[in-house]
């Protein structure tokens, strides 16, 4: 929406300056994207006359003129067509700047002829898009005056960006009552319109379809169209718009000032009524815009008794436009609903200022209002008298009432403000207040509901205002915002993202081809499957996630860490399924192993597992055994208890099954049966970041060889039981089999042990204890002290 200052100050009587009007804009939620003073870029180009021109020597396009500035007479050199003998035009002289492109304007020789300045067309100063020819001033414009004052272009352009919901302010009276409601002026009323009727108007309006709620109009007989006087040409002018006719450029006028969009006809081309009707399929119109059409039903014509004249609500056509030579013209104002403009406009691709209002919703109110003003000032000035109003349907507008309280102000923005003040606020932006509840306005379409108003309150208190409350104290935070359980589930994604997982999601249902390969469980079959391979739902996550690395491998994406949350299903009752955390792992780890890079496998599952368990405070008594579904090798996987629940299953695949899935290599993988596990303790309240220990660590290492009856995981269990203040972390970082030095069964295990204490350097008498204790608790379950690695 482009303004102008001039034009704003027509509606707002305030004394703000430039600056302080575009900061209330912004503050409004109107934002400001571009402004031009054009009391700046205009002010060095005078009016000129053309005291003879001829056809240039060298060059058959270009003009040799002689030119007046009012103090001495010029050479130019001018390409447009329409340069010649004793017009007034508007000069650049030597030393200015052309606005659109920044050239600097020198003495120059163009094809030999000498040329002392420049002759403009409106498209060179900004005003239009028309570089046809250079413009022509009237006969009266004063010699060596200066353009901008002779035009009366002192002024500043504003182009406002206006969000959808905001079509109250597609019209400029509208940007002022929002100013005057932040107290930047008072606002002006309405022009007061006293129209001499003169008669009936033979042409009559009619509505025969939905979509058209009010459909009003006036004839004017007599008329004489002409230019439009330079007040209104300079409007139309800088907000881009180009004049045309009086006729015409007063119903852009109605529309940019009041956002009531007008047509006018001329009414010697009207064959009998206007009909506000259907389309007939394949029917052909041609538009104002020189584009014919095909139209369709149930698109909105306005027709006569021949043919369509107007798309309704979009654009008029070109059979019933009104023409310089015109002299009786039928105005149109109407209410169409939105829905039939938008549907229109979308169909054709038609987008002009007239449709972009009532898709979005017009001042009911105005209809009458816009109809009115439009007549007089087509009467005022090019003469003619005016019929009375004809109309159909009513413009009667059904006011939504919402009810508001301060209390409910405070709540949702911390604004506090008394009952008086917020009636104030919402009165002054055309809001009635009666017993706690507000009328909205005819203009507002957006306001549906009291968060609305709430808004409306916010924009005229200032967001700048609104006073800033601090984060609750974490002591005091009354309710959490999830629930245990809730918290529990998203520490353990946090847990798997800190280890270098990421987490996709896959369907709940799979193929019932591959469901035998994981359960022995009879399949949930879905009755209407999305695919023939999701038919049934998932018995476990493993399958969908060994697919997704089989899909990745198939890309050439071999290294793969992945996660999923969510349901696994073990039968059709309702409730019968549960949460479970499956994580797979394929490729290869950089890591500080002694062979360098290796592929995972199921040690490094298994220490993804027992973070989350150490989450759940349960990783010191849990039991670790092989009794595994069929999915895993039997012989490189493990189960885990908590008592008698089994919390987890990890491992590597079974490689019957990575043939099941054409994998190329092996992968790890686990599954987490959250719903089994407790949720993690912790007292209420924030206890703060983890204080680190000030003092080194030490890290000691030890090789045993172990028979393969005794589990790695029992052994590391007790040597953490040894000293639970000062040992802070035991893992397995080798684990060896079929090694000339080794029996048959036998296995090396090395384990490292981490030693720190947060009071004290630990000395070499603690540390050589703890390090006897771990050989000796090793050795009494049957491990053989190898060395120290």
């Amino acid at each position: 929406m482009i303004i102008t200052l001039n034009w704003l100050k027509e509606f707002l009587d305030t004394d703000k300056r430039l600056n302080e009007i575009l900061d209330g804009l912004i503050q409004l939620g109107l934002e400001v994207e571009d402004v031009t003073n054009y009391a700046d870029s205009l002010e060095p180009f005078i009016v000129a006359e053309i005291l003879h021109a001829e056809k240039h020597p060298n060059a058959d396009s270009l003009r040799k003129c002689k030119v007046n500035n009012g103090s001495q007479e010029l050479d130019i050199v001018c390409g447009a067509p329409n340069a010649r003998t004793g017009i007034k035009v508007v000069l650049a002289p030597v030393g200015s700047k052309i606005p659109t492109n920044g050239l600097v304007i020198k003495e120059s020789a163009i094809r030999g002829e000498k040329s002392q300045g420049m002759l403009c067309s409106s498209a060179e100063l900004g005003l239009s898009d028309d570089s046809v020819g250079i413009i022509e001033l009237e006969s009266d414009a004063k010699v060596g005056s200066k353009y901008i004052d002779h035009a009366g272009l002192r002024d500043v352009v504003i182009d406002i960006s206006i969000t959808p919901n905001r079509a109250d302010c597609l019209g400029v009276y509208g940007i002022a009552r929002d100013l005057a409601a932040l107290g930047f002026g008072k606002l002006k009323e309405l022009p007061k319109v006293t129209l001499e009727e003169s008669g009936q108007s033979p042409i009559k309006t009619v509505i025969e379809s939905e979509g058209t709620a009010y459909f009003a109009g006036r004839y004017i007989k007599g008329a004489k169209n002409q230019e439009s006087p330079q007040w209104l040409k300079n409007f139309l002018t800088l907000t881009k718009h180009k004049p045309k006719s009086l006729f015409v450029d007063v119903t852009n006028y109605i529309n940019l000032s009041f956002s009531r969009p007008l047509h006018a006809y001329d009414a010697d081309k009207v064959n009998g009524n206007l009909v506000a009707k259907f389309a007939n399929d394949g029917e052909k119109f041609k538009a104002l815009n020189g584009e014919e059409y095909t139209l369709s039903s149930p698109m909105t014509v306005i027709a006569d008794n021949s043919e369509p004249l107007a798309i309704a609500g979009v654009i008029g056509g070109e059979s019933s436009a009104s023409t310089m030579e015109t002299t009786n013209v039928f105005l149109e104002s109407a209410y169409f609903e939105p829905k039939v403009v938008i549907s229109s406009g979308r169909k054709l691709c038609i987008n002009t200022d007239s449709r972009y209002r009532f898709e979005r919703g017009v001042d009911m109110n105005m209809t009458d209002f816009g109809l009115d003003y439009a007549a007089y000032l087509i009467q005022k000035h090019a003469g003619g008298s005016i019929s009375e109003k004809v109309s159909s349907g009513s413009n009667k507008w059904y006011y939504a009432e919402i009810s508001l309280n301060s209390d409910q102000v405070k709540n949702r923005t911390g604004i506090e403000l008394s009952d008086v003040k917020m009636v104030e606020i919402l009165e002054s932006l055309g809001f009635s207040h009666k017993s706690g509840s507000f009328t909205v306005p005819s203009w507002r379409h957006d306001v549906t509901c009291k968060e609305d108003l709430i808004e409306e309150i916010a924009r005229i208190y200032g967001y700048d205002n609104i006073p800033v409350t601090p984060l609750p104290d974490m002591d005091k935070v009354a309710n959490e915002a999830l629930t245990p359980r809730q918290k529990f589930t998203a520490t353990c994604k946090q847990i798997a993202a800190s280890r270098g997982f990421m987490e996709i999601v896959s369907w709940s249902f799979m193929d019932e081809n591959v469901f035998k390969h994981y359960s022995s469980l009879e399949p949930i079959k879905l009755a209407n499957p999305i695919s023939s391979e999701l038919n049934v739902m998932r018995p476990s996550i493993v399958p969908n996630l060994v697919q997704m690395v089989r899909n990745n491998e198939a890309r050439n994406l071999n290294d793969m860490s992945i996660f999923e949350m969510g349901p696994i299903f073990k039968s059709s009752i309702p409730g019968d399924q549960e949460n479970c955390l499956c994580l797979v792992r394929s490729g290869q780890i950089d890591s500080n192993h002694y062979l360098g890079t290796k592929k995972y496998n199921a040690l490094d599952i298994k220490a993804d597992v027992l973070a989350v368990l150490t989450y759940s405070k349960v990783s010191d008594s849990i039991r670790i055994d092989r009794e595994v579904p069929s999915y895993y090798h039997p012989a490189k996987s493990g189960r885990i208890t908590l008592g008698k629940e089994v919390v987890a299953y990890f491992g590597e695949i079974h490689p019957s099954t990575a043939k099941v899935h054409s994998l190329k290599q092996n992968l790890a993988m686990a599954e987490i049966f959250l719903d089994r596990l407790p949720e993690a303790k912790s007292k209420a309240g924030y206890k703060g970041a983890l204080k680190l220990s000030d003092f080194p660590a030490v890290q000691r290492r030890f090789s045993f060889i172990i028979n393969d009856s005794i589990a790695a995981s029992s052994i590391i269990n007790e040597v953490k039981k040894l000293d639970k203040n000062l040992i802070k972390e035991v893992k397995v970082f080798d684990y060896v089999k079929d090694l000339p030095i080794l029996e048959n069964g036998d296995r090396i295990l090395g384990i490292s042990i981490s030693m720190q204490s947060e009071k004290e350097t630990l000395s070499s008498e603690v540390i050589d204890g703890i390090y006897a204790k771990v050989i000796e608790t090793a050795t009494k379950m049957g491990a053989k002290f190898r060395d120290a690695a």
